[in-house]
């Protein structure tokens, strides 16, 4: 459960960094940090400061059971269904964009920006706004929601009738006209800019 690290020493490459960390059950990375989620439930980030690698900005956050993270922030799932976030406020890094969130059953996550899947089926965004991080350009009533995928820049959420919602930027298949009567999906697959669904005729 203890860490070695090389490389740039600017984005997490840097042992003096992770003095002490031990205990560690699962690292995840973003494009400029790493975290470290330890068994106790606790979390320890390093890297880049502005991008998520600074312990300051999560304080006493206990109780994370996964993390997530786009290009440059990190969220983190707790037990209780709530979620923490940190690293940069435009990507996905700014708790005051998810105030309220509970009952949280997955994160995904693209380039940009989060997307959670609640319990009940519903979804909440936060992040960059023109790749799929703002709420209000969501499909009003999206329900019933069993997965979500994701291209670098674009969601897709797969409902339980077999129908299919996507949202973000349209050149990386966030455009819903493109896929006008697709019914009867059973998996979604995704590239970095386009998305593949698989059908029963």
């Amino acid at each position: 459960g203890t860490v070695f690290v090389w490389g740039n020493t600017d984005t997490g490459g840097n042992n003096s960094q992770i003095d002490g960390l031990t205990n560690v059950k699962a690292i995840y990375s973003n494009g400029f940090a790493f975290a470290a989620l330890r068994y106790d439930g606790k979390v320890f980030v390093w890297g880049d400061d502005s991008n998520g690698g600074d312990n300051s900005q999560i304080e006493g956050l206990t109780n994370v059971k996964a993390i997530y993270s786009t290009k440059f922030a990190f969220a983190a799932l707790k037990d209780d269904g709530t979620v923490v976030v940190w690293g940069n406020p435009e990507f996905g890094g700014d708790n005051s964009q998810i105030d309220g969130l509970t009952n949280v059953k997955a994160i995904y996550s693209n380039d940009n920006a989060f997307a959670a899947l609640k319990n009940n089926g519903t979804v909440v965004v936060w992040g960059n706004p023109e790749f799929g991080g703002d709420n209000n350009r969501l499909i009003k009533g999206l329900t019933d929601v069993k997965a979500i995928y994701s291209t670098n820049f674009a969601f897709a959420a797969l409902k339980d009738n077999g129908t299919v919602v996507v949202w973000g930027d349209p050149e990386y298949g966030g455009d819903n006209s493109q896929i006008e009567g697709l019914t009867n999906v059973k998996a979604i697959y995704s590239d970095s800019m386009a998305f593949v669904a698989e059908y029963l005729k």
